[in-house]
């Protein structure tokens, strides 16, 4: 069975540094608008499909990236 551990963000979307732990059962995230909910998914979405998922959410690798930062990365566990 497949579980979702731990997602860490460095540099992408509106994330410098994030770690989001997932607890057994369901997960909610929840937030006011332009609080980052979108980007937590979008980023699991790039961890699970690389590349692949740029097409998918609309968005080119470059328009992911942190503002001023030149690299970025995610870490799924």
């Amino acid at each position: 069975m497949f579980r979702l551990k731990t997602l860490e963000i460095e540099n992408l979307f509106s994330y410098e540094k994030a770690k989001v732990d997932f607890e057994d059962g369901i997960t909610v995230i929840s937030g006011l608008n332009g609080s980052g909910k979108s980007s937590i998914l979008e980023t699991l979405f790039f961890a699970l499909y690389g590349s692949k998922a740029s097409p998918t959410i609309g968005r080119k690798l470059d328009d992911i990236l942190h503002l001023g930062s030149s690299q970025g990365s995610v870490r799924l566990e």
